[in-house]
């Protein structure tokens, strides 16, 4: 089973604030679960940061 982390778990991954990780969800960039808070599984953390690395490389 995937580890559910935080929106502020995520930001300090990211090395970004909350309200980034906020703004990546509503854009649909990130899936969450809510789940009394919103929770991302953190495969689903590794895939966007994968994704994100091959469009800034092939752009």
């Amino acid at each position: 089973m995937d580890e559910l982390l935080t929106i502020k778990e995520v930001s300090a991954k990211l090395k970004t604030n909350v309200s980034s990780v906020y703004k990546l969800i509503k854009g649909n960039q990130l899936k969450s679960i809510k789940l009394g808070s919103i929770k991302i599984r953190a495969s689903t953390l590794d895939r966007f940061i994968e994704n994100l690395e091959m469009e800034q490389n092939n752009g």
